[in-house]
C-alpha cells in the first residue's frame, strides 16, 4: 500500500514537470505557433496547390478543343465588354468634371430677388456660333425673356460673367443671344470712370479684327481720356439684369479723340469676358416675381 502511493506521487510529479516544461517552452517561443504553421503550410503546399494546377491545366487543354470561330466570338465579346467598361469610366470622369464645374458656378454671390437655373447648350448654329445658341431649359424651369445668362470668365473657373440674354422661350428650351449679337442691347458701366453706356444700341455693328471679336458700347460721353483694359460690368438699368455683373474689358474708343471732340457721344469696343467659342455650363437668372419681362428695346 505505501509503495503504490509513492509510485502515484512520482507519476504526478513527472506529469507536473512535463507540463511546466511545455508551458515554459510555449511562453519562451512566442512565435512557435506561427513558425509551425508556416512549416506546415510549406510542407503541404504542393498538395494544396495540386487542385488549382489541375484546374488551370484543364482550362488550357479545353481551349484547344474550341474551334477558331468560337475563340473569335469569345474575343469579340471580351472586346465589347471592355469598350462598355471604358465608356462607363469616361462617362464617370466627365460626370465628375461636370459636377465640379457646376459647384463652382453655384458658388456665385446670390441675389435675393433672383432664382438661379443651371443649363447647358442644346444646339448651336455654325454660322452664328458666337451670336446665339439654344439651351436645354425653358419656361417649365422658370426661364423668361430678357433673363441674363452667365458662364465662366475666359480662362478662369472661379468667376462668372455675363455672356448674353434670353431672346425667346419655349416650354423646354430657350434661345440665347450673346453680347456679340446686334440684337443684344444691354446697359453697361465702365467701372474705372463710373460712366454708363449701352451695348449694341447704335447703328455700328459688332467689330471683328485680327485681335478678336468685339461688341460696341454706344453713347459714351466725350471729355474723358478712355484707356484700354478697364473692366465693364452691367449697368443695372434693366429690372431683370442685376448691376455689377462682369461683362468684359474696355478696348478703346472707335476713331477720333474722346477728349477734344465736337460729338456728344463716342463709341467704344468691348472684349467679352466669356469664351463664347467654348461655353458649356450656364446659369440663367430669373426674377422671383412671376412676371414675363418683354425683350428690351432701346
Amino acid at each position: 500500500m505505501p509503495g503504490s502511493r509513492k509510485k502515484y506521487r512520482q507519476v504526478v510529479g513527472m506529469l507536473a514537470v512535463a507540463g511546466a516544461l511545455i508551458l515554459g517552452t510555449a511562453t519562451a517561443f512566442h512565435g512557435f505557433g506561427t513558425f509551425f504553421s508556416r512549416v506546415y503550410a510549406d510542407f503541404l503546399y504542393p498538395y494544396l496547390e495540386l487542385p488549382n494546377r489541375a484546374k488551370n491545366l484543364l482550362s488550357e487543354q479545353t481551349m484547344f478543343f474550341h474551334g477558331k470561330s468560337t475563340l473569335m466570338e469569345s474575343l469579340k465579346e471580351l472586346q465589347a465588354e471592355n469598350r462598355i467598361l471604358a465608356a462607363r469610366y469616361a462617362s464617370a470622369v466627365e460626370a465628375q468634371f461636370e459636377n465640379r464645374e457646376l459647384r463652382r458656378l453655384l458658388e456665385l454671390d446670390r441675389k435675393l430677388d433672383f432664382s438661379y437655373v443651371n443649363a447647358e447648350i442644346h444646339r448651336r448654329e455654325p454660322m452664328e456660333w458666337r451670336e446665339r445658341f439654344i439651351i436645354n431649359r425653358g419656361a417649365a424651369a422658370g426661364i423668361k425673356v430678357g433673363s441674363p445668362v452667365l458662364t465662366f470668365r475666359r480662362g478662369q473657373t472661379g468667376q462668372v460673367v455675363l455672356c448674353g440674354i434670353v431672346k425667346s422661350v419655349s416650354r423646354h428650351t430657350a434661345e440665347v443671344i450673346t453680347i456679340l449679337s446686334p440684337h443684344a442691347k444691354i446697359s453697361v458701366k465702365l467701372k474705372e470712370y463710373d460712366i454708363s453706356g449701352f451695348i449694341n444700341a447704335g447703328t455700328t455693328p459688332p467689330s471683328r479684327t485680327q485681335r478678336g471679336e468685339f461688341a460696341v458700347i454706344n453713347y459714351l460721353p466725350t471729355g474723358y481720356d478712355y484707356q484700354q483694359g478697364g473692366e465693364v460690368v452691367t449697368g443695372g438699368f434693366e429690372t431683370h439684369i442685376p448691376a455689377g455683373i462682369p461683362v468684359g474689358t474696355f478696348d478703346g474708343v472707335i476713331g477720333g479723340d474722346s477728349v477734344f471732340d465736337n460729338r456728344l457721344y463716342v463709341n467704344g469696343l468691348l472684349s467679352p469676358a466669356a469664351d463664347l467659342d467654348n461655353i458649356r455650363f450656364l446659369i440663367v437668372l430669373t426674377r422671383k416675381q412671376d412676371v414675363m419681362v418683354p425683350e428690351p428695346k432701346l
